[in-house]
């Protein structure tokens, strides 16, 4: 009896140390805040495009205007975003608020209740992250939907290769655009 005890012991340990139930098991809602967190990590920073110094057309013709990514953690799953877009024409879109993690390296900022306008789409904003890039996509109801000569979705994308460390972070935190991206979080 003792014997088919330690037997049956043996087996259920040799079973347990083979086998990786973390393999088998579905993911679970815990693991999403950490892929999150990680990937936060990787993408935050501040990603600049120079016209006319990065290409061989420079344009506008008269001036070296910067299209600007500026991505902050604010938690595991969320991050602020500013955005500063130039187009062809020299007009200028921009856009901050707090991204939440969703799913497939993707965050999305939707505008709050008070700042939807009648008539138009609510402000949507998609940034998803891939292994070069960093695309940002606007539903048509964001302030950049006046880019690329129309109205409707806007999207655009920034290399993650151009990413440099935010060393204006200070000014970044006290700015207008973080306190009111901040403030809306709280509105939600």
């Amino acid at each position: 009896m003792i014997v088919r005890t330690y037997i049956l012991l043996a087996i259920i340990l040799v079973s347990l140390a083979t086998s990786h139930p973390q393999d088998e098991a579905p993911v679970s809602s815990l693991t999403a805040p950490k892929s999150a967190a990680k990937l936060i990590k990787s993408i935050e920073g501040v990603y600049k495009f120079l016209h006319g110094v990065d290409s061989s057309v420079r344009y506008p013709p008269d001036e070296d205007l910067e299209d600007i990514l500026e991505i902050v953690k604010v938690s595991e799953q969320s991050i602020y975003f500013r955005t500063h877009i130039t187009s062809l024409w020299s007009r200028i879109g921009a856009q901050w608020g707090v991204a939440s993690y969703t799913s497939n390296n993707t965050f999305i900022y939707t505008a709050p209740d008070e700042n939807q306008v009648m008539n138009e789409p609510r402000c949507q904003f998609t940034i998803k992250v891939t292994e070069d890039k960093i695309e940002l996509r606007d539903n048509g109801g964001c302030g950049l939907n006046h880019l690329g000569g129309g109205a409707g979705s806007y999207a655009y994308s920034f290399d993650r290769k151009r990413k440099r460390k935010i060393r204006y972070m200070n000014q970044l935190l006290n700015s207008q655009q973080y306190k009111q991206a901040l403030a809306e979080v709280s509105l939600h």
